[in-house]
């Protein structure tokens, strides 16, 4: 049972990663854009 919520734990943690990840290289790249003009 416990390796199986750790399992999903694993996968939601790797998953929220990638998201902000993600959010943040698109944030940059907004603020990039607005620095420009």
């Amino acid at each position: 049972m416990f390796g199986v919520y750790g399992y999903i734990l694993k996968y939601f943690f790797e998953i929220s990663c990638l998201i902000l990840l993600i959010y943040f290289k698109q944030l940059q790249l907004f603020f990039s854009v607005i620095s420009q003009l």
